[in-house]
This record gives structure tokens, C-alpha cells and sequence, in this order.
């Protein structure tokens, strides 16, 4: 504030300088001699020219402005609330920041958290899954056992009684091929010839050779002529045919009467 004051101080400066001067010079200088005039009645008045030089600076001299306290105490205080201010809102806009980042690593960590959430439960299903097909697979496993188990079972129950069946029709068929056989007067006990019969599914009787003689040509041939004086054993009708293929379609019978078994 005190170096707007120094310009005028110098003006003020230079100013007397250059009165003092002049008054000096013309004090000293001596007056013009001029022709000689009657004096006339002149009023004169005696001029002070140090002081009227003085008052002419005096007047010339800008006066120093007054400092205002007031305002510049009120400008102190608006700088002041500015810089508050500024620190404030700096201040803020830092918290602002710390809570901005804050925010963002919490949410990071809250989607970390359900990202690993996820995949646990989807582990979790996928173990669940993984268990679930292990157990349909292991039960799959156990019914096609229990299942193959069952059908050896049928399947040896069945060739049991397809045993069975066939024995009781090679009986029936012996017993209707010995009603048929008539007796040669060269048989003799424990004679027996073994006979291939070949027949068809309605029973009838389409061949029959000796494929091993008993010894005896009559016996043989009376044997051959009882099956085919048969001709048809009807109750192989009523045969399953799986029966019949694999038994009957073509069988051996060993020929050997109940009256020769002495």
C-alpha cells in the first residue's frame, strides 16, 4: 500500500526543489536600469514568495490516501473465506475420492464375493449332478444285473423244462413207436438199435435210418418199421417250436423194447 505514495513524494520533492531555485536566482539577480519616471502612487503589497512558493507545493502535494481498516480487514477475511473455501472443497473433493474408491473397492470385493458365491454353488451342482448320475448309473447297473440275473434264471428254468418236455415226448414217442413194433422171432434180450428219426413241425414222420445196428438185420428193419407204420405223432403239434428245433426236428432214439430190457 505504501509504494502508491511514492510517486507523488517525489513530484512533491522535485517541486520545491525548483521554487527554492527560482526564489534564490531572482534574489540575487540584479533589476534592468530604466529611464527615469516620475513615481507614481502605487499601492503595493508585499508578497512572502519562500511562503507563497511554500503553499503552492503545499497545494500541488497529493494528500496520502487513508487506509481503510475496515475493508481491508473485510478483504482479509473474503481472501481468507476463499482460501477456506478452496481448502474445503479441496478437503471434500479428497473425501469425495477416498469414499468414490471405497465404494468401488467394496463393490469390487461384493461381486468377487458373489462371483465366488456362483461358482461355489456351481461346483456344487455340478457335484450334485455328478453324485446323481453316479447313483442312477450304479442303480441302472444293479437293475440290468438283477434283470440278466432273472433271465439266466428263466432262461435255465426254461431249458429245465424244455428238458423236461422233450423227455416226455421221447417217452411218448417210444412208447407209440414200441405199440407199432412187431417182434422178429431172431430178437433176443438186450438188443437195441440206435435210430435217427427226421420228422416235420406237424409231427409226421419224413425219414428214419439205423445208425447203429443191433446186430441183428430183422431186429433193424422191424424197428424202422414200426416208426414208420406211426407215420404222424400228432402230439408234437402242441410242441413249442424251440422245443421241437432243438430236439426234434431231427433225433436220435435208441430202440430198445420193454420186453427185451430183461
Amino acid at each position: 500500500m505504501l509504494t502508491s505514495y511514492w510517486p507523488a513524494v517525489i513530484v512533491s520533492l522535485l517541486l520545491h526543489a525548483g521554487v527554492i531555485l527560482l526564489v534564490t536566482i531572482g534574489w540575487q539577480s540584479k533589476p534592468e536600469q530604466k529611464p527615469y519616471k516620475p513615481p507614481s502612487y502605487i499601492k503595493a503589497t508585499l508578497i512572502d514568495i519562500k511562503a507563497q512558493g511554500k503553499v503552492g507545493a503545499a497545494e500541488q502535494k497529493p494528500k496520502p490516501k487513508k487506509i481503510d481498516l475496515q475493508k481491508k480487514q473485510r478483504e482479509q477475511q473474503r481472501l481468507k473465506r476463499l482460501a477456506e473455501e478452496k481448502q474445503r472443497k479441496k478437503m471434500e473433493a479428497k473425501q469425495k475420492a477416498e469414499r468414490d474408491k471405497k465404494a468401488r473397492e467394496k463393490k469390487l470385493a461384493e461381486q468377487r464375493k458373489l462371483e465366488q458365491e456362483a461358482l461355489q454353488k456351481q461346483a456344487e451342482l455340478e457335484r450334485q449332478q455328478l453324485e446323481k448320475q453316479l447313483f442312477e448309473e450304479s442303480l441302472l447297473k444293479e437293475q440290468e444285473r438283477i434283470e440278466a440275473e432273472r433271465q439266466a434264471e428263466a432262461f435255465a428254468q426254461q431249458v429245465e423244462d424244455d428238458k423236461l418236455l422233450a423227455q416226455s415226448y421221447s417217452m411218448l414217442i417210444r412208447q407209440r413207436i414200441e405199440e407199432n413194433w412187431s417182434r422178429p422171432p431172431s430178437a433176443r434180450n438186450n438188443m437195441e438199435a440206435l435210430l435217427t428219426i427226421q420228422l416235420i413241425p406237424t409231427g409226421e414222420v419224413i425219414d428214419v435210418v439205423v445208425s447203429k445196428s443191433s446186430g441183428s438185420r430183422a431186429f433193424d428193419r422191424s424197428a424202422m418199421q414200426a416208426v414208420k407204420k406211426v407215420r404222424q405223432f400228432e402230439e408234437l403239434q402242441e410242441m413249442p417250436s424251440r422245443v421241437f428245433e432243438k430236439d426234434f426236428r431231427k433225433f436220435k432214439l435208441l430202440f430198445k423194447p420193454q420186453d427185451l430190457r430183461q
